[in-house]
């Protein structure tokens, strides 16, 4: 009984990841960063972003952020803001609640 050879391993693999052909399946070894059938993606971190005031962390690609709720924003949210009455051209701003507003 004779066992048959098995075959080079010929699938490019992306961003330094590794060929492997075991069982005759070949397949890419990513590094722990990347991700896919031929490592072309980042992979993603889990969320670990501490969003102050309510905010949601997010992740895309390499980047966390926050999402904040309205009344908030920051990189994580740390910072209030004050809703400033309309003015005559119906426009809402909204500023740091910390901050005094100059009249005009």
């Amino acid at each position: 009984c004779e066992i048959p050879a098995e075959k080079e391993c010929t699938k490019e693999c992306q961003h330094g990841g590794t060929c492997s052909n075991a069982d005759n399946v070949m397949r890419c070894i990513c590094r722990p960063e990347f991700a896919g059938d031929s490592c072309e993606r980042i992979a993603e971190k889990e969320c670990t972003k501490e969003c102050q005031n309510g905010g949601t962390c997010f992740k895309v690609n390499n980047f966390i952020g926050c999402i904040c709720p309205l009344e908030f924003a920051g990189d994580s949210c740390q910072i209030e803001l004050a809703i400033v009455a309309p003015t005559e051209s119906d426009t809402t701003f909204l500023i740091p609640a910390n901050r005094k507003t100059r009249s005009p």
